[in-house]
């Protein structure tokens, strides 16, 4: 009997952190359709038995996990044990023209070595051109890393987008679907919100990031999918995006606070320049406002009315009268 109890308090213990684990990966509701819904250590997914892939996958990206792995990748590609019925077989990708493309990027999960070996399931895995895999697509996938890091942290939904009617197909076991394309959708979840999508066609293309941007009701247009569905009130946001209101340098460093402003007044026995000169900060108004734009940059209202100002692109010096006092 007692031994009976403690299995049943285990299988309780692990039934609530598997609704943890829910609750993180599918914290805005299921975005649509799938034939088997799957909850890993490091994201969920709906399963699609027809295409032989994700329809969507769906997880959240800290900082904190970007910048603090503990495992390196692994490129152990297997069959999905947990997947009912007929599903992509290693030989089905062998010889196919096609990459075995992630879905939750490998790069997203170093922070765990159950999450890294997880996503080389090839029910994570899509028939990808070699050319986009390696591509524009790894060029956003590092973005959404740097997006991470600017913003704390970042909800990402994933997947492919099938529009033929009898679309390509790949599979030496069974049917595996080509997709047209791929779409990834951000949302930034540190306030200001914001939201961004991406459209990539499956094939090579040129061009940066930026210009695979969209709106994400314009993702939810092609895919058929709705996103973010307990998100309520934020319809605006799945309409409308700003390419800049985004860090688009792919740094994958966390940000750093901005050290506290310097008493207004310097104390006793130290100099203007010997004691400001330690809390010099440049202005980065971002691409709207370039540094070194008199015109453009706003007055720093964070920085104390000191009588001096200290320009740290050219080391010089301004006073109260000087167009360029409390400036860039």
């Amino acid at each position: 009997m007692r031994a009976r109890i403690l299995r049943c308090r285990l299988a309780a213990i692990l039934f609530v952190a598997s609704s943890a684990q829910a609750g993180d990966t599918l914290t805005y509701g299921i975005p649509g359709s799938y034939d088997q819904l799957l909850d890993r250590e490091g994201f969920a997914l709906g399963y699609s038995s027809e295409w032989k892939q994700p329809r969507w996958v769906s997880y959240r990206l800290t900082a904190d996990e970007v910048t603090g792995a503990v495992v390196a990748r692994s490129n152990d590609f297997q069959p999905d044990p947990d997947i009912r019925g007929s599903q992509a077989q290693l030989e089905d990708y062998r010889g196919s023209g096609y990459d075995r493309g992630h879905n939750a990027p490998s790069a997203d999960m170093k922070w765990s070595a159950r999450a890294m070996r997880e996503c080389f399931y090839l029910s994570n895995m899509s028939p990808q051109d070699g050319a986009c895999n390696s591509g524009i697509w790894n060029e956003i996938e590092n973005t959404v890393r740097g997006f991470a890091c600017r913003e704390d942290k970042v909800f990402v939904l994933t997947g492919p987008y099938v529009e033929s009617a009898a679309p390509k197909a790949i599979g030496r076991t069974c049917r595996v679907v080509v997709p047209d394309g791929f779409w990834k959708v951000v949302y930034d979840e540190t306030p200001p919100c914001k939201m961004i999508g991406f459209i990539v066609p499956n094939r090579k293309v040129k061009g940066k990031p930026k210009d695979y941007a969209c709106s994400v009701a314009e993702v939810e247009r092609k895919t058929g999918l709705t996103f973010f569905p307990k998100l309520t009130g934020q319809d605006s946001l799945k309409r409308t995006f700003d390419v800049g209101a985004w860090d688009w340098s792919k740094s994958q460093r966390k940000r750093v606070a901005a050290k506290p402003a310097p008493l207004s007044v310097v104390p006793s026995g130290k100099t203007s320049d010997s004691y400001f000169t330690g809390f010099r900060e440049e202005y980065r108004a971002g691409a709207a406002m370039p540094v070194g734009s008199r015109k453009a940059a706003p007055v720093c209202d964070k920085w104390p009315d000191t009588g001096w100002w200290l320009s740290t692109n050219s080391n010089k010096r301004h006073n109260r009268k000087c167009e360029n006092y409390r400036k860039t």
